[in-house]
């Protein structure tokens, strides 16, 4: 049974990402920036290298990722006293610009489930707990 829902799940959790993604087009960031927007508005501040873990990314791709946000105004660098370590901390631009991203995004799901009853609109509500327990949150988010 499980697979016979995964082969249902799966083309329609690309469908919900792919139209994410289509609504979100005029948005000035990639969707890797916008990832390391909201990982560092969580927690504050991370080093490249778990960046790029985090993202499933090699080093190398998220320093190129990082250098170009630290042009545009959105993250900054700063190492801690006595270390080599670069810690990537959002700027106060960079939440401005996530904070909005998020809010039309929000918005852009909201417009969906416009013609949605109350009782599709709670069983949406218990699917989140379950995508939730199938995706927990990201490591760095405790951390």
């Amino acid at each position: 049974k499980r697979r016979e829902i995964a082969d249902q799940l799966r083309p329609r959790l690309m469908r919900v990402s792919v139209a994410m993604r289509r609504e979100m087009r005029s948005a000035p960031v990639t969707v890797a920036q916008s990832a390391v927007m909201s990982a560092l508005l969580i927690a504050e501040a991370m080093r490249v290298s778990d960046l790029a873990r985090n993202e499933g990314v090699t080093l190398p791709t998220m320093t190129q990722i990082v250098g170009r946000m630290e042009a545009a105004g959105w993250v900054s660098r700063a190492a801690p006293s006595g270390t080599y370590n670069n810690l990537i901390r959002i700027t106060p631009e960079g939440a401005a610009l996530a904070e909005q991203l998020a809010s039309q995004r929000n918005e852009a799901l909201a417009e969906r489930m416009a013609g949605l009853d109350s009782n599709e609109l709670d069983l949406l509500e218990k699917v989140v707990s379950v995508l939730d327990r199938m995706f927990p949150q990201e490591p760095w988010r405790d951390a």
